[in-house]
C-alpha cells in the first residue's frame, strides 16, 4: 500500500519511523502543517536520519499517487478531508470520523468518499479502543448489559506539543458559576458522542441525550514549568481538569466517558499521584459485571499506540466499501502488520513498570 503521512507532530514522527520499516506499506509522501518544514528531509525532521523523501505542502500532497492518508492534527478539517477523499485516497484520522452519521460534516464527507470510491474512518485509543472497541469486546462475554463506563487518567508533563498543552494548562481557574453553567450542557457532536453512539448502535439502541455530567479543575500549588514543552503554569492557575460525558438511553445513564488530565503528578488525593497507576479503566455492567484496568506506561507510549493503530487499520480501511465507516464495519482488532523479532523476556511482565497491565 502507498501511504502518505499527513502532519509531522509527535505521532507523525512515529508513523514515519514505523512505515519506513514496514515491508507491507510504502511511504510515498509526508505533508507538514508548518511551511518551515516543506522541502526538508522527512527523516531528518522526524529524527530517524535522512530517508531521501522531502516534506511537501498540502497541494503537493494531494497530487501524490497513494492508497491512503494517515491524517493527524487537533481537529477534523472537513474541507481538506473532502479534497483528499475526492482525489481517490482513503483517509484514517486521529481527529474524528469514528462514527460520522449525524455529524454536521457527514453529508459532505460521505459524498466525497463516494465520489472518490474510498473510505474515511477514525483510529486511535480514545475513541478507537478505550471507549468503544474494548467495552464492546468485553460485552461479548456477558449478558444484559445496562451500563458502560470508561476512564482515562493521564499526566501531560512530558507531552511535546506546546500548542496543545497551552490550551489545557495555565489558564485562570473558572468561577463556580461558570462550572455550574457547563455541567448539564448537551452535545450531539464530537468524538466522545461518536464513541457512545457506536456502542449504542452495537446494541440496537439510540441515545436520548448526551451531555457533560461533571467538570472539575485543580489549581497549581506553586509555579512550575512542564518539562516536555516548557509551558509555564503559575500558582493558582489550572493544573488539572476532569471531564465526564454521559450518553443516555431512555433517560437513563448508559455510556460514560471520564477524562482526567494533569500537568504534573501529586496535585491532591483525588488526582493521579504516580506513574505506576494504570491510566485506563473500563466497566461493563452486565451478568456477570466485568472490569478491566490497563496501562501502556505513560503518555508517550499512548502516542505510539495511536500511531500503530492507524497503520494497522490501513488494509481493512482500503478493503472496506466506500463511505464513512466505523469500527462496527471494520475489524475491531487484528494482528499488527508491524511485526518485530521474538526475544527472550528480560523483566517480570507481571510487575514491570511501563508495560501492559491487565486486572480482570
Amino acid at each position: 500500500m502507498k501511504v502518505i503521512q499527513w502532519y509531522t507532530g509527535s505521532m507523525g514522527a512515529i508513523q514515519v519511523e514505523l512505515l519506513r520499516r514496514d515491508r507491507k506499506h510504502d511511504l510515498v509522501g509526508v505533508v507538514a502543517y508548518s511551511p518551515d518544514k516543506v522541502g526538508l528531509d522527512a527523516g531528518e525532521v522526524t529524527g530517524i536520519g535522512a530517508i531521501g523523501l522531502p516534506i511537501v505542502d498540502a497541494e503537493a500532497g494531494l497530487a501524490i499517487d497513494s492508497d491512503v492518508v494517515l491524517m493527524n492534527g487537533n481537529t477534523l478539517q472537513p474541507d481538506l478531508v473532502d479534497r483528499i477523499l475526492r482525489s481517490g485516497k482513503n483517509v484514517i484520522t486521529i481527529s474524528g470520523a469514528y462514527e460520522m452519521t449525524g455529524e454536521p460534516e457527514y453529508a459532505q464527507l460521505e459524498a466525497a468518499a463516494q465520489a472518490g470510491g474510498v473510505t474515511l474512518t477514525g483510529g486511535g485509543n480514545m475513541p478507537g479502543l478505550l471507549n468503544d472497541v474494548l467495552p464492546l469486546f468485553m460485552s461479548g462475554y456477558t449478558s444484559n448489559v445496562t451500563r458502560i463506563w470508561t476512564r482515562e487518567r493521564n499526566c501531560h508533563a512530558d507531552y511535546r506539543s506546546r500548542t496543545t498543552m497551552a490550551m489545557f494548562y495555565g489558564h485562570p481557574m473558572p468561577l463556580p458559576e461558570q462550572v455550574e453553567a457547563m455541567i448539564g450542557s448537551s452535545s450531539r457532536t464530537g468524538i466522545y458522542y461518536q464513541s457512545a453512539k457506536i456502542c449504542a448502535k452495537a446494541f440496537g439502541l439510540e441515545l436520548s441525550d448526551f451531555r457533560l455530567t461533571n467538570y472539575e479543575v485543580a489549581p497549581a500549588p506553586e509555579d512550575f514549568t512542564m518539562p516536555g514543552t516548557g509551558v509555564f503554569v503559575a500558582k493558582g492557575t489550572v493544573a488539572a481538569s476532569r471531564y465526564e460525558f454521559t450518553g443516555f438511553v431512555d433517560g437513563q445513564p448508559w455510556h460514560t466517558v471520564e477524562m482526567e488530565f494533569t500537568a504534573r503528578l501529586g496535585l491532591g488525593p483525588q488526582w493521579r499521584s504516580s506513574m505506576d497507576e494504570s491510566e485506563f479503566f473500563v466497566a461493563v455492567d452486565g451478568d456477570p459485571p466485568l472490569r478491566v484496568t490497563w496501562g501502556c506506561g505513560g503518555l508517550l507510549n499512548l502516542i505510539r499506540l495511536n500511531a500503530a493503530r492507524m497503520i494497522n487499520l490501513i488494509e481493512p480501511t482500503v478493503a472496506a466499501p466506500p463511505g464513512c465507516r466505523s469500527i462496527l464495519e471494520l475489524p475491531c482488532g487484528a494482528a499488527g502488520v508491524l511485526a518485530g523479532k521474538a526475544t527472550a523476556p528480560t523483566r517480570n511482565m507481571a510487575t514491570m513498570r511501563g508495560g501492559w497491565e491487565f486486572a480482570i
